[in-house]
C-alpha cells in the first residue's frame, strides 16, 4: 500500500496523473493488495503473507501459477482474488451465424433475425426490500441487497455473452452513448447493464473464436433496412413509435429489429444505393 501512495503521487509531482483521492469515511480502504505469488491452497487452507493460513470456503480453482492476490471485503464479507496465469478454456460453437443486435430498456436485447431477449428486471425486483432498508437506517442490509441486484445482473450477463459467442460467428452490437442516455433515464441503464455485456462479449469473443463488432447507433432506427431511406422516427418524441412503414419502399418495420438489421449491415460492410428517379 506504501508503494502504491508513493507511485501515486510521483506521477502527480510529474504531472502524468492527477492528484490522488484519500481514503477515508466516504472512500474507504476496502481491499488490501498481496503482489507476491502465493501458494496453491492446500484443501481449504491458503498461505497469505503476513495472516498465515486462512480457511476459506471450498470452491474450484483452475491449474496455473497465482501470481498474485488481493484480498477485498465487500457487503458479503471478506473475499480473496487470486490472479492466475492458466490457460483459457476455448469457447465451443453450437452454431455459426451472423447476428446483429439493438439493446433496449423495455426489452434487453433486439436481434436481427427478430428475437427478443426479455429483461430480467433485477432492480425492480428488489427495489422495495431496499428501500425498506434505506428506510429504517439498516446500511449493512442495503449494501447487501445493493451487491445481490449487481451479481445477479453479472451472472445474467455471464450467462447470456457466452451464449451468443457460441452461437454466433460475428456478433454486430450498437454502441449508445450510455452517458447521455444515462441522463435521461438513469435506472434503467444501472438496470440494464449492457457496457458490462458489451465488454463480456468482447473478451469472450476472443476466446471463442467469434469476430465482435461494435457499431455507432447513429441513424440506426430512422434507416429503413430494406432501402436506406432516412424515413424513421427520430429524437425523443420518436420514442414511442415501435412500427413504422417506410415512406420509399412501403416496407413494415419494428423499431428495434430493423436497427437490429442495419447494425449487423453496417458491421458487414454493406451499403445501400437508393435509385432516384
Amino acid at each position: 500500500m506504501l508503494s502504491q501512495a508513493h507511485l501515486a503521487w510521483s506521477r502527480c509531482f510529474k504531472k502524468l496523473a492527477k492528484k490522488p483521492h484519500l481514503k477515508g469515511l466516504r472512500n474507504k480502504l476496502n481491499s488490501i493488495p498481496f503482489p507476491d505469488p502465493l501458494r496453491a491452497p492446500v484443501g481449504n487452507h491458503i498461505a497469505v503473507p503476513g495472516l498465515g493460513s486462512v480457511r476459506f470456503h471450498r470452491q474450484d480453482i483452475p491449474e496455473g501459477k497465482i501470481k498474485c492476490g488481493r484480498i477485498v471485503k465487500r457487503a458479503s464479507g471478506w473475499y480473496l482474488c487470486l490472479f492466475i496465469a492458466a490457460d483459457r478454456e476455448p469457447i465451443a460453437h453450437t452454431a455459426h451465424g451472423q447476428i446483429g443486435i439493438d439493446p433496449g430498456f423495455k426489452s434487453l436485447l433486439t436481434t436481427s433475425e427478430g428475437e427478443i431477449i426479455e429483461h430480467p428486471r433485477e432492480l425492480e425486483a428488489g427495489a422495495q426490500r431496499l428501500a425498506q432498508a434505506q428506510r429504517g437506517n439498516d446500511r449493512t442490509l442495503a449494501a447487501r441487497l445493493q451487491e445481490r441486484m449487481g451479481n445477479r445482473r453479472k451472472d445474467r450477463n455471464h450467462k447470456l455473452s457466452r451464449q451468443l459467442v457460441a452461437e454466433n460467428d460475428l456478433i454486430a452490437f450498437s454502441a449508445d452513448n450510455h452517458k447521455g442516455v444515462a441522463n435521461k433515464f438513469g435506472k434503467s441503464v444501472s438496470s440494464s447493464s449492457h457496457y458490462q455485456l458489451r465488454r463480456m462479449l468482447s473478451y469472450k469473443s476472443r476466446a471463442g473464436g467469434t469476430e465482435y463488432v461494435e457499431v455507432d447507433s447513429k441513424f440506426s432506427t430512422k434507416t429503413c433496412s430494406n432501402c436506406g431511406s432516412l424515413s424513421g422516427p427520430t429524437g425523443w418524441a420518436g420514442l414511442s413509435i415501435r412500427q413504422w412503414r417506410c415512406t420509399e419502399c412501403g416496407t413494415l418495420h419494428d423499431r428495434d429489429v430493423n436497427a437490429a438489421r442495419n447494425t449487423l449491415q453496417a458491421a458487414l460492410g454493406t451499403r445501400v444505393e437508393v435509385c432516384c428517379a
